[in-house]
């Protein structure tokens, strides 16, 4: 009796993983929103001319999509893998395919992807107004750059079906 109280207390416990769920998808959101933001100065910026500031609210905006990406992405697994499967209703099952997830090294390989590719963003974010000074500079830049690629290169890739 005592077991089969714990064993409910334990299984039900996994439910207040929907706060943290709902939170994230609250700042996905949000970021959503905020991302309207940088869409309205993309557009001043673009009728000022093509310049650097330009550029550098384009890369913002980017990395606001990934990162409510990435929060979408968590949430989604977290609940596929604790609260209950999501059911996909749509006609030929294609369209989400990728975010079923089975188990936890699917969700950090789906959540690395989207981060490497983040990073990616934030270095040309800060490669747009860095002011090479000296061959430190240079240098620091090459190896962060080398770091990425090699990170893209060693990434798990899932076999073909």
């Amino acid at each position: 009796m005592f077991k089969k109280i714990i064993e409910s207390i334990i299984w039900n416990l996994r439910l207040f993983l929907l706060i943290p769920i709902f939170s994230f998808l609250i700042i996905s959101i949000f970021l959503i929103f905020l991302s309207l933001k940088k869409v309205y100065f993309i557009i001043i910026s673009w009728i000022e001319g093509f310049n650097l500031k330009l550029l550098w609210n384009i890369v913002s905006l980017m990395d606001l999509v990934l990162l409510s990406l990435i929060l979408i992405i968590f949430a989604w697994g977290i609940y596929e893998l604790f609260i209950d499967k999501i059911k996909i209703k749509n006609k030929d099952n294609t369209k989400a395919k990728h975010l079923i997830i089975n188990n936890i090294d699917e969700l950090k390989e789906s959540l690395w992807k989207v981060i490497i590719i983040m990073l990616i963003v934030n270095l040309f974010k800060i490669l747009i107004s860095f002011k090479i000074n000296t061959w430190h500079d240079i240098i620091a830049i090459s190896i962060s750059i080398l770091s990425l690629a090699l990170a893209i290169k060693f990434l798990p890739k899932k076999e073909k079906e």
